[in-house]
């Protein structure tokens, strides 16, 4: 059994690149030369060893190789407001971070915080909801769309969704990320060299007494669907102030405006 053992391991470590007689002395323990640790065992681009490298000042080193651009935080500063979570549970005036793409938060404790990998971390799915301070003034909500019980096309959404405008008709703004891949060109010396990180919004209607999402497009006539009764009025409205289905204030003065009717 033991030899068997040994012939497996010489077999293993000779597809690693060994060969069967160095491979019996790492097993044996003779000598420490066969294993291919050594700085001077590299390959490189220009050949082999570390002699063939070049040596560079601190200056010369690209520090910002392979770092994308932004960040996947809902906002760039620290946010400080109110997080509902399960079980009927709430932490009031919180300093915390809402990763998006993570779908988690970094919550700043009473000590100073100087590394953000010294945040406690929380798991968006035990969380119901949270409320923030604008620095416009006033506060922004959001919802857990997962635990609301929110779907489209019969899909449950995951993420938190931001309150726009509450009625008989919600409309919901949800944030996602994307990654713009980067593009450099060596030849051409040009292009992004880092990757971008960008955040991208969607938009929902909700009507009242029912979990139900539909997204807006950029179809005019899918949205006034959406909100079902008193399309006219509203397509009259729309005329009369220049306002169109698009994200901003246009869309939040059409769904408000919809709510008085």
């Amino acid at each position: 059994m033991k030899k068997t053992t040994q012939l497996f391991t010489i077999a293993a470590l000779s597809v690693l690149g060994f060969t069967t007689a160095n491979a019996q002395q790492v097993i044996s323990g003779k000598t420490a030369k066969a294993m291919p640790t050594y700085i001077g065992e590299m390959t490189t681009y220009v050949g082999d060893g570390f002699g063939q490298h070049k040596a560079i000042s601190p200056d010369d080193v690209d520090y910002s190789a392979n770092a994308p651009i932004g960040n996947t935080f809902l906002t760039e500063d620290w946010n400080k407001g109110t997080i509902f979570f399960t079980l009927n549970r709430k932490l009031e005036d919180q300093q915390f971070q809402f990763d998006i793409e993570m779908n988690q938060f970094l919550l700043k404790g009473e000590e100073e915080l100087k590394e953000l990998s010294d945040a406690r971390v929380v798991n968006g799915v035990n969380v119901m909801a949270f409320v923030m301070k604008s620095k416009l003034g006033g506060t922004r909500q959001f919802l857990n769309s997962l635990n609301s019980g929110y779907k489209v096309n019969g899909v449950p959404l995951m993420g938190f969704l931001e309150v726009i405008e509450d009625g008989k008709a919600t409309l919901l703004r949800k944030y996602r990320i994307e990654v713009i891949k980067a593009g450099y060109n060596v030849a051409l010396n040009a292009g992004n060299k880092q990757d971008k990180i960008v955040k991208k919004e969607a938009y929902y209607l909700k009507k009242k007494d029912s979990n139900d999402l539909v997204e807006i497009s950029r179809n005019q006539k899918s949205n006034l669907a959406a909100l079902g009764a008193q399309q006219d009025q509203v397509k009259a409205y729309m005329k009369e102030n220049k306002l169109k289905f698009k994200p901003g204030k246009d869309l939040a003065k059409i769904v408000a405006y919809y709510n008085t009717l």
